[in-house]
C-alpha cells in the first residue's frame, strides 16, 4: 500500500527502517520520507493513509496477496510502536514476536544453530580396522549427476557408530559400469581388530534426482539388502516409513526418510555425546577435514510464520552436504534392519563371522508404519 508524502508527494511504502527517534525517547518518534527526508507527525501519517493506493508487485500472478504492517494503523501512535520495540529488542524471543506481529513479517534467525566442524574433526581416532565393538556394517549411497558418494558405517550396541570408509565413485550413473562397481562395494567385507569378518548387512540409497530408474533397478537386483530411499522435510516425520506410493512395477518398496528428524537426531543429539558408548559417533583418522565440513554444512534456522515458530534446515548456496546426507540414510538403514545386538554379539563370538544375508532383527521395525 503506497502513500504520498504530505510534504513532497512522493509515494512510498511505510517501512520500519524509516521510523526514527532521539536518544531512546519514544515520544520523539516520527516517520522520515523517502523523498524529501522530512519527518512526518502521527497526524500527517494518518492523513496520508486516506490517499494511498495498492500496487501489485507481481502483476502476473493469478492470486493476489496483501501486506500491511502496524505503521499503517490509524489506531496506533508511532511512539507506542517504538515503546514496544524498545521493550523487545534485547530479548530474542520477544523480538521474534514483535517482528511477526507488528511488522507482519516472518522472523529469520540468520545465525541459526550449527555444529562446529573443527570440534567434531578433533575426535578422529587412529583405527584402520573395524574395532571389536562393531557388530554390523551398513552402506549409504548418494547419487549425483557424475558420481556416487558412499560411506560404510559400523554399528554396535546402543547404536554406537564407527565410520569405516568414505568413497567417491566417479562415472555416469546412467551407465551399467558404475552400478557394477556399486555391486562390488556392496560385496565388501571388513575385518575386525580381533579377526572377525563383517559383511555389509544393508544399504540405503537415495533414489531422488535424475537417475531414479537406475537406482530402482539396482535395488531390485539386490532386493532385501538395498533400500531405495527419498528424503522428505517436515517437522515430526518418522525417521523412516514405507511409502504409500505403489512400487510394484519396480519390484521394490520405496522408503521415505524424515530428513529433519534424522538431522536433529544426528547433529543435535548424537554428535553432542562426548563419551564413547550408546549413540556416540567415532571417526577414523583417514576422514579429511572437507568431510567434516560437509557433515556440518547445514544449520537449523528458526523462522516465525503466522505467529508460529518453524524450524527449517538451510545449506548455504554452493556448499556441499553429501556427508550429512549419507549419515541420514545410514540412520534410516539401521532403523529398517532393527538389529538384535545381543544375538549378533553371541553369533560373532561363536562363529567369528556375520554374513550380509542374515541380519538379525528382534521384530519388524516400529519405524515402518504401514509396512506389512
Amino acid at each position: 500500500y503506497w502513500v504520498p508524502c504530505p510534504h513532497c508527494g512522493a509515494r512510498q511504502r511505510l517501512r520500519w527502517s524509516n521510523v526514527s527517534w532521539v536518544d531512546g525517547d519514544a515520544a520523539t518518534a516520527g516517520y522520515r520520507c523517502d523523498g524529501c527526508s522530512v519527518l512526518w507527525t502521527d497526524a500527517e501519517r494518518v492523513a496520508a493513509l486516506h490517499w494511498g493506493e495498492w500496487r501489485a508487485e507481481f502483476p502476473g500472478r493469478a492470486v493476489p496477496g496483501f501486506h500491511l504492517n502496524e505503521l499503517y494503523s490509524p489506531f496506533r501512535k508511532l511512539s507506542e510502536i517504538v515503546v514496544d520495540f524498545l521493550r523487545a529488542k534485547d530479548s530474542p524471543e520477544l523480538l521474534k514476536v514483535w517482528v511477526n506481529t507488528s511488522l507482519g513479517e516472518p522472523w529469520r534467525d540468520q545465525q541459526g544453530e550449527k555444529v562446529d566442524a573443527e570440534v567434531i574433526a578433533q575426535r578422529r581416532e587412529p583405527y584402520t580396522e573395524a574395532p571389536e565393538d562393531v557388530l554390523l556394517v551398513t552402506l549409504s549411497a548418494d547419487v549425483q549427476d557424475d558420481r556416487i558418494e558412499l560411506e560404510f558405517q559400523g554399528w554396535g550396541a546402543g547404536e554406537e557408530s564407527w565410520g569405516l570408509d568414505y568413497k567417491v565413485l566417479r562415472g555416469d550413473p546412467g551407465a551399467p559400469e558404475l552400478w557394477q562397481r556399486m555391486s562390488d562395494e556392496l560385496a565388501r567385507t571388513f575385518q575386525r581388530a580381533d579377526g572377525a569378518t563383517l559383511a555389509v548387512t544393508a544399504c540405503g540409497i537415495d533414489s531422488a534426482g535424475h537417475y531414479t530408474k537406475q537406482v530402482y533397478e539396482w535395488a531390485r537386483k539386490h532386493r532385501g539388502r538395498v533400500f531405495a530411499m527419498v528424503g522428505r522435510a517436515g517437522k515430526g516425520r518418522p525417521l523412516v516409513t514405507a511409502s504409500k506410493r505403489p512400487m510394484e512395477q519396480h519390484g521394490i518398496k520405496l522408503f521415505v526418510v524424515g530428513a529433519d528428524t534424522a538431522k536433529e537426531l544426528l547433529l543435535f543429539s548424537r554428535l553432542k555425546i562426548a563419551t564413547p558408548g550408546p549413540g556416540y559417533c567415532h571417526f577414523p583418522a583417514a576422514y579429511p577435514d572437507a568431510w567434516f565440513a560437509m557433515l556440518t554444512a547445514e544449520k537449523r534456522v528458526l523462522t516465525y510464520s503466522h505467529g508460529q515458530p518453524v524450524h527449517r534446515w538451510v545449506c548455504p548456496k554452493g556448499t556441499r552436504n553429501e556427508a550429512l546426507d549419507l549419515r541420514v540414510y545410514g540412520l534410516a538403514t539401521l532403523a529398517l534392519v532393527k538389529p538384535n545386538w545381543a544375538v549378533l554379539a553371541e553369533r560373532l563370538k561363536e562363529a567369528g563371522r556375520v554374513t550380509a544375508a542374515a541380519p538379525i532383527a528382534r521384530r519388524p521395525s516400529t519405524y515402518l508404519q504401514g509396512r506389512r
